[in-house]
C-alpha cells in the first residue's frame, strides 16, 4: 500500500455529520489510530515566509482527542485510463478539541 493512497479523515465522534462546524481533515498515511490512541493532529504552516502556506477557511491547526471508532473503506477509484484501489480510513474521536488559526 503507497502512503499516498491511504487518507485518514478525522471526525468529532459527538457530531461526525456536522459538515459546518468540522473541517474535513485528511492526512496522507500508511499508518492509522487504533480504538484508544490519542491523537494529536498538527499543521506547522510557515508563517516566517511571505509566501507561504496560509490554512484555507475554517481549517484548524489543531485537532486532539481519543479514537473512539475507526472504519476503514476500500474504494477502487479510476483516474485516466488507470484504476487504483484507495483506501480511507475515517477516524472519530471522543473529547475532540480543535483550534482554529490566530487571525493575520
Amino acid at each position: 500500500m503507497k502512503p499516498e493512497e491511504v487518507t485518514i479523515h478525522l471526525f468529532d465522534a459527538a457530531r461526525p455529520d456536522d459538515d459546518d462546524n468540522v473541517y474535513p481533515i485528511q492526512v496522507y498515511s500508511p499508518v492509522f489510530p487504533r480504538v484508544g490512541d490519542y491523537v494529536y493532529y498538527w499543521v506547522d504552516y510557515p508563517r516566517h515566509t511571505k509566501n507561504g502556506h496560509k490554512c484555507q477557511e475554517g481549517e484548524p491547526v489543531t485537532i486532539e482527542g481519543i479514537v473512539s471508532k475507526v472504519q476503514i473503506e476500500y474504494r477502487r477509484m479510476r483516474w485516466n485510463n488507470r484504476q487504483n484501489d484507495v483506501t480511507m480510513v475515517l477516524v472519530y474521536l471522543d473529547e475532540y478539541t480543535a483550534k482554529l488559526p490566530d487571525s493575520d
